[in-house]
């Protein structure tokens, strides 16, 4: 999604909002109010989709539905409908509803396991990966470091592969790659169907 958004409509990230706050700042301070503008929409929209999230995370775990899954199908179809319409949304618009999207993934898919990542931004994943993998340094590693280390290394890696994929997809097909990212999502949701529900607290969130 970051890799679409960032290549076809505007040149703002969508997951990564360090990068949109630091951009934000960098124009700010230039005095280019217009440019530092673009960030907004899509900080404004990824607080909105955290909020909106987690209340009806809650809701649905209250009334006993798999929340995850539903989240994330919810996702699937916001997908397919800005792939239909992005090309006539101002980039604003567009850069604001991945935003909400992004942060819609990031708090309902947050674990494997016990292992929390984050499916949006890959700094935590990195520490997370190297600090359990650096275990082997001061002697045997434990299972414990041992899963964590190739649990968020297989992020990592599949995260930097997801970067090129939206990138040559987004170049190929446009708007329309936005179509295979709802497939992974939805085949994702499928093999986690019968898994326990997660439902992560606040804490967890940005880990």
């Amino acid at each position: 999604m970051d890799a679409w958004v960032y290549m076809d409509h505007g040149h703002v990230f969508a997951n990564a909002q360090t990068g949109n706050v630091v951009l934000f700042g960098i124009h700010a301070a230039a005095g280019d109010f217009t440019a530092a503008a673009r960030h907004v929409p899509s900080i404004t929209a990824f607080i909105v989709g955290l909020v909106v999230s987690r209340l009806t995370g809650a809701w649905l775990k209250k009334g006993k539905l798999n929340s995850r899954n539903v989240r994330l199908a919810f996702e699937c179809v916001l997908l397919v409908a800005l792939a239909l319409i992005a090309s006539r949304l101002p980039n604003g618009v567009v850069t604001a509803c991945v935003g909400f999207i992004a942060a819609v993934q990031i708090t309902s898919f947050s674990h494997i396991g016990d292992v929390t990542f984050n499916t949006g931004m890959t700094t935590g994943n990195l520490v997370g990966a190297f600090s359990a993998a650096s275990a082997m340094l001061y002697g045997p590693m434990s299972k414990k470091d041992r899963t964590h280390a190739i649990a968020l290394g297989s992020v990592c890696l599949a995260f930097a592969v997801g970067a090129v994929l939206g990138g040559f997809c987004t170049l190929h097909f446009g708007d329309y790659a936005l179509f295979i990212t709802a497939v992974m999502v939805s085949l994702a949701t499928l093999l986690m169907w019968r898994t326990p529900d997660f439902f992560p607290s606040s804490r967890n969130v940005g880990e």
